[in-house]
């Protein structure tokens, strides 16, 4: 939109696609097209905010100018008598009236943006940030040439400097990002390009970004650089670069924000230190984005690094089921055999998880599942005495033999307090299950304190689903409608007490946001070792060690969960009796069509956390 004014639509530059109840021209807007126009106003946000800033703020603006080629089409049709113009029906939907029209340049092809927020956010990511036109295919950003939207040739940008009908007397549009800049500025104040260049002669390209000095062209593609070589010399070689990176950084301050397009974020910001790099990695991974991924291939990056829980590149791809990222990474030289914390392997946790195309990727790599692909959690551990036998330690084993649990309520569910709803439970979990997280719990690598801490911690991720089963058939035994959650995060962590004397002050817990968008809302701890005297997990009035402040004192017996709301304030007192080991996680609530159980009253033990 720029700062000299914009286009029509919300107040964020975003449609309503029929949300209001009459038309530009003077027509009310049918029921049914309230509703359609309803779910592409939320389409719209969905989509805009899976991306990263750079690339929402290009999106925007490309559909803000995508408008102004529809509206131009159609009104010129209009007055030719000619319909809607080329497409006389939306390519999408069907509709033969287009309603709000957006067009493509010079193709001239024309659909509704209701149709057009729906088809990006089905296709996801930088895919669907492309704004491809349904009927030829041309995306947003090269529709016209020079990537510039609604444009049908270069001539038809403003010139540098032009006034802006929209702004006031000698407002400017940015010859670079085609920015609407107010008169008295002298640089463009999206990507900072002088109002004077000449971008022809300039180093700054086409969407901002800096040309490559005299005589080092870069690859038309970004695999030029790494897919040539061998792919265990293009490991090598980009572990080598990426090993240059510094640990620290070194003050500079941090590029300037402007829009990019999906080309040119997808390259965007890819890390200054060796840590930041292998975040991007990892990131891009988990959300199955193979333009980022060859970005970051080029720039150099380990592809073998792991996160707290293990989990290289190629585990997060299969994990959540990204088979053309998986396929990036093994060509790239990612060893697909890496185990994480815990024993799984990629192919077995793409073969739990139901991803068939995964595996397959995996598979034509070379690295393939178990032929039993159970959940096996610390599979590796010997059977213990007591313990489920081997055939039968699948998720129904932490119940086996079991008698009732009990619940007991620590602060009342309609207590005016952030530990409403906080309670225990036990007898819930049976020895095998207790046994087995206590042989993972030995399997796991202590992870390196990041601060003075009194416990030991190891994480595990349980990407096979048998701790998360394990969990809901406890629950499901305490009874639905006494306990606040039901579904635990695949993020946990063990805490090791391993010193007399280790506690925590007085805290709060921050919350976590899954892939799926579910918020946890309680923090578990499971203990699974006794403790009779000293290290008692205490609820607090406020959050302040004093006697009077004390909610309720929880001591740590094997087997017993303890729920409460992670905006609860609370403190672990100091162990007497030592090692004090628990399994701590975060938990919400996924009860179908959004419903509380009965007997559970509405918005107990909500609090969102921290």
């Amino acid at each position: 939109r720029g700062e000299g004014g914009g286009a029509g639509g919300g107040p964020d530059g975003l449609g309503r696609g029929g949300c209001g109840e009459e038309r530009p021209g003077g027509r009310p807007v049918r029921g049914a097209e309230a509703e359609a126009g309803a779910a592409a106003w939320s389409a719209a946000r969905s989509f805009t905010a899976s991306l990263r800033p750079a690339l929402a703020v290009w999106v925007l603006r490309a559909v803000v100018r995508l408008r102004h080629a529809g509206a131009k089409v159609c009104g010129e049709a209009a007055r030719d008598g000619q319909g809607t113009g080329p497409s006389a029906a939306c390519p999408v939907c069907g509709a033969v009236e287009v309603h709000q029209p957006v067009a493509w340049m010079p193709c001239r092809h024309v659909c509704c943006e209701p149709c057009l927020w729906r088809r990006a956010l089905l296709l996801g990511g930088p895919l669907g940030a492309e704004l491809c036109c349904p009927s030829c295919g041309v995306p947003a950003h090269d529709a016209g040439g020079g990537g510039y939207c609604g444009s049908s040739s270069e001539a038809a940008r403003p010139a540098q400097g032009h006034p802006v009908g929209a702004g006031g007397c000698g407002d400017w549009s940015c010859n670079n990002c085609e920015y609407a800049n107010f008169a008295r500025r002298n640089e463009c104040r999206n990507c900072g390009v002088s109002r004077a260049v000449d971008l022809a002669g300039s180093d700054v390209q086409a969407g901002g970004r800096p040309a490559d000095p005299a005589g080092a062209s870069r690859p038309e593609s970004p695999e030029a650089t790494w897919a040539e070589e061998a792919p265990q010399e293009g490991k090598t070689s980009m572990r080598l670069r990426w090993e240059s990176l510094p640990e620290l950084l070194d003050g500079r301050k941090a590029e300037k924000f402007r829009a990019l397009d999906p080309r040119a974020a997808a390259a965007a910001w890819l890390g200054r230190t060796r840590s930041e790099r292998t975040q991007e990695l990892l990131k891009a991974a988990t959300a199955g984005d193979p333009p980022r991924l060859r970005a970051l291939f080029d720039a150099s990056v380990d592809l073998d690094a792991r996160n707290e829980y293990g989990q290289a590149a190629v585990f997060l791809a299969a994990q959540h089921g990204h088979a053309e990222a998986v396929r990036l990474l093994l060509r790239a030289g990612a060893d697909g055999g890496l185990a994480a914390n815990g024993g799984s392997t990629p192919a077995l946790t793409a073969a739990l998880n139901g991803h068939g195309a995964a595996l397959a990727a995996l598979r034509t790599g070379g690295w393939e599942a178990p032929s039993e692909t159970r959940p096996r959690g610390a599979a590796a551990a010997p059977a213990l005495e007591g313990a489920a036998p081997a055939g039968e330690r699948g998720p129904q084993a932490p119940l086996a033999g079991r008698g009732g649990a009990t619940v007991t309520e620590l602060i009342d569910a309609r207590a005016p307090h952030p530990g409403a709803g906080s309670c225990c439970v036990d007898g819930a979990f049976a020895d095998a299950f207790l046994r087995r997280l206590d042989a993972l719990s030995r399997s796991l690598p202590t992870a390196e304190p990041s601060k003075d801490s009194p416990t030991d911690r190891s994480y595990y991720c349980d990407s096979e689903g048998w701790v998360k089963q394990g969990f809901a058939e406890a629950i499901s035994r305490a009874g639905l409608a006494l306990v606040p959650v039901d579904t635990v995060m695949a993020q946990m962590r063990f805490l090791h007490y391993h010193r007399e004397g280790g506690g925590l002050p007085p805290h709060v817990d921050l919350a976590r946001t899954n892939l799926a968008g579910h918020r946890s809302t309680h923090t578990f701890i499971l203990y699974l070792t006794d403790c009779l005297t000293g290290g008692e997990t205490v609820l607090l009035e406020r959050m302040q060690d004093s006697q009077d402040a004390v909610r309720a004192a929880v001591q740590p017996r094997r087997g017993r969960l303890l729920l409460f709301p992670h905006q609860c304030p609370h403190l672990a007192r100091p162990t007497v009796e030592v090692p004090k080991t628990l399994l701590r996680g975060e938990m919400y609530r996924c009860m179908k069509d959004g419903q509380q159980p009965t007997g559970w009253p509405s918005g107990s033990g909500g609090a969102s956390g921290t």
